[in-house]
């Protein structure tokens, strides 16, 4: 890790795996968690990182996670490989979920590694609630990879102006939560009259910010009693 004199940087853990980081700067008071993942390519060796990102996840300030995770989330993120360890995927996705990571998407190529015959979305940026409030407008860009096998990212980070708010959206983990669906249906069969686009559109607006109060309040469920079935599935 490389920073400037612009930035206050502590590290507080330094794993083969990950680097954790608190991080402030001149520009930005608030102090940030940064984690720098270099994954290993074995499956429970890697389950390390996760169980590391889970316990990072309990932080209260924001949280950025960054770099080499060595596995995608679903077969649209690689293609010339047809073979994929659903461990692998099932572990990724788990440790998403229960960290209440977003990824911040990208703006470049589809993948960020290749070997010239498989092409892999292997590097990426996540980041949890508290940062997207702190950073409502979190751009990654992409580069042409250079001399290593892995593109570059360049990530930039937009803090709020005013009452300027995030946009809403929409995150796959929630699927795989046990409350979501019934969430979903419960809040939808309560009765709206009008016009059938009228009632469709105020039904999606108040959905909405069910889902937006649901994504803040199972915290608790996130780190407690998720983290218990966390660590129940690696024994």
């Amino acid at each position: 890790m490389f920073w400037t004199n612009n930035f206050e940087v502590d590290i507080e853990e330094d794993h083969a795996q990950f680097v954790n980081a608190k991080i402030s700067s001149l520009m930005c008071k608030e102090e940030v968690v940064l984690t720098a993942v270099y994954a290993s390519c074995n499956i429970p060796t890697r389950r390390q990182l996760w169980e590391g990102m889970l316990t990072t996840s309990n932080t209260a300030l924001s949280w950025i996670v960054m770099g080499d995770f060595n596995v995608v989330k679903g077969h649209s993120e690689q293609v010339g490989c047809k073979a994929l360890d659903p461990r692998a995927l099932e572990d990724f996705n788990d440790c998403l979920m229960n960290c209440r990571l977003e990824d911040a998407g990208y703006q470049g190529a589809s993948f960020s590694w290749t070997n010239g015959r498989i092409a892999k979305r292997l590097d990426r940026v996540l980041f949890n609630p508290a940062y997207g409030e702190l950073f409502p407008h979190v751009k990654v860009k992409q580069f042409a990879k250079t001399i290593s096998d892995h593109a570059p990212l360049l990530v930039k980070n937009c803090k709020s102006i005013g009452v300027a708010k995030r946009s809403f959206q929409f995150q796959k983990m929630w699927l795989h939560h046990p409350d979501f669906h019934k969430l979903v249906e419960e809040n939808w069969k309560l009765p709206i009259f009008g016009d059938p686009l009228m009632v469709l559109g105020l039904k999606l607006k108040r959905l909405k910010g069910v889902l937006k109060t649901w994504n803040k309040t199972r915290t608790d469920y996130v780190r407690i009693g998720e983290k218990a079935v966390f660590s129940f599935r690696r024994k």
